[in-house]
């Protein structure tokens, strides 16, 4: 970070990017190990999309308080949400912790999980899709006049898609 893009941070910003700047250095420089490596990895994936997803920040003050570094009645951001996010996480560590959970519920869970994030990425690609045949074609947005030239193209290219998936 350069001294100009510094000037714009307050002296709590400065302290908590030294902080996060030493830990970081100490466990690459201590550590040969690959849990804390992949750890650091997603912590760096989850900073990165922190602003886009507001689980991440809830899901970072349940930890910090089931670790006792917070208080517990500590709420910095939409209180309802947190509340019900720590509520949820907290039933489901407990599901984790206590090893005669039901494996055929949890097998289901994590299939329905894996299932949702296969939806997701579908929904993705067809997203991407549409807006590359909306730029080739030359548009900004599907209406009336344009929708079945603009569906067709998507259609072609989704074609196109799931035989390149099926040949791998």
């Amino acid at each position: 970070m350069s001294d100009i893009e510094r000037k714009d941070l307050t002296i709590n910003d400065e302290m908590l990017l030294y902080s996060f700047n030493n830990m970081m250095k100490d466990h690459l420089l201590d550590s040969n190990n690959d849990d804390i490596m992949n750890s650091l990895k997603y912590l760096c994936l989850i900073m990165d999309n922190i602003e886009n997803n507001d689980q991440f920040k809830y899901l970072l003050g349940y930890v910090a308080k089931e670790q006792g570094l917070i208080d517990k009645n500590e709420y910095v951001f939409d209180v309802e949400e947190q509340f019900k996010m720590e509520a949820i996480m907290h039933s489901a560590m407990n599901l984790y912790k206590h090893k005669n959970t039901n494996k055929k519920k949890i097998e289901a869970a994590h299939y329905n999980f894996v299932n949702s994030l296969d939806q997701h990425s579908n929904l993705d690609e067809l997203h991407s899709i549409k807006n590359s045949a909306l730029n080739e074609l030359g548009y900004d947005e599907i209406n009336e006049n344009n929708a079945k030239e603009v569906f067709d193209n998507v259609a072609k290219k989704h074609k196109v898609l799931i035989k390149d998936k099926r040949k791998k």
